[in-house]
């Protein structure tokens, strides 16, 4: 368990400044949990969607799995290079 603080501490100490970064994380790692989630079950997906739930089919489970998992990838990247201007 302390390695696991100790990389979580370590990580932190790499972000910037302010809460943004801080945020930017802890909803990266929401949208993480949701893509699994989405690539493993829709039943959570259809709770979201109940005015249509036979929409929800598999494949567009899939397909909101791997987008929510992309901008969480670009998230968490801009959460760590904030100061960077394009």
């Amino acid at each position: 368990m302390t390695s696991i603080s100790a990389a979580a501490t370590h990580i932190l100490a790499a972000l910037p400044p302010g809460k943004l970064p801080l945020w930017m994380l802890f909803v990266s790692s929401l949208g993480i949990f949701n893509s699994v989630q989405n690539l493993f079950t829709n039943k959570l997906t259809k709770q979201v969607y109940a005015g249509r739930p036979e929409q929800v089919t598999p494949l567009a489970a899939r397909l909101f799995a791997t987008w929510t998992w992309s901008v969480s990838m670009i998230r968490i990247y801009a959460a760590f290079h904030l100061q960077e201007k394009l």
